[in-house]
């Protein structure tokens, strides 16, 4: 019983460790600041973390930025939609690492932004290699304050975190 108890949680660990994937804006391609300034900004999506992704669909939320205004969307991949309804890109190939999808041009105002499922979706999804969707996480820039964190843990409200089960 014990060893099974072992196993389990040991199956259960790698398959959380394995999704990992997570998908941000930040101020710059490497995916090292999610502070952002106010103003007009040219921010980067980055998907970071791929385990080996072919590519993701999902959308960035400004709503809770009072006053920003989304601009533009400029990426070298194939992509369909728009960026803060629900935005679908193909990367062509299988990457890993830290994937910058483009560059959001925006004027921001302070607050949070935010990127979450696309509007036709459930989660923030990315595809794997064998072309299978897995949901992935999404991140939280913060505007005019130094209110998030650089790596994949985000901070989020309970809200949130019951909204991925649904």
């Amino acid at each position: 019983m014990r060893k099974t108890l072992l196993l389990s949680l040991a199956v259960l660990f790698l398959s959380i460790t394995a999704h990992a994937d997570h998908i941000g804006v930040y101020s710059d391609a490497t995916g090292s600041s999610c502070v952002l300034s106010v103003g007009v900004s040219n921010s980067t999506v980055v998907h970071k973390f791929a385990t080996g992704s072919t590519g993701s669909r999902f959308r960035v939320d400004l709503s809770a930025a009072p006053g920003s205004v989304f601009y533009s969307f400029n990426t070298t991949f194939v992509n369909a939609g728009v960026l803060d309804d629900d935005f679908s890109v193909s990367y062509g190939q299988c990457l890993t690492g830290a994937i910058p999808i483009g560059t959001m041009v925006a004027l921001l105002g302070a607050g949070q932004v935010y990127v979450r499922a696309g509007s036709g979706a459930s989660s923030i999804l990315y595809t794997d290699c064998s072309y299978s969707d897995v949901v992935g996480s999404g991140g939280q820039a913060s505007v005019g304050d130094n209110k998030c964190m650089a790596s994949g843990t985000e901070s989020a409200t309970w809200g949130q975190i019951k909204s991925l089960y649904r």
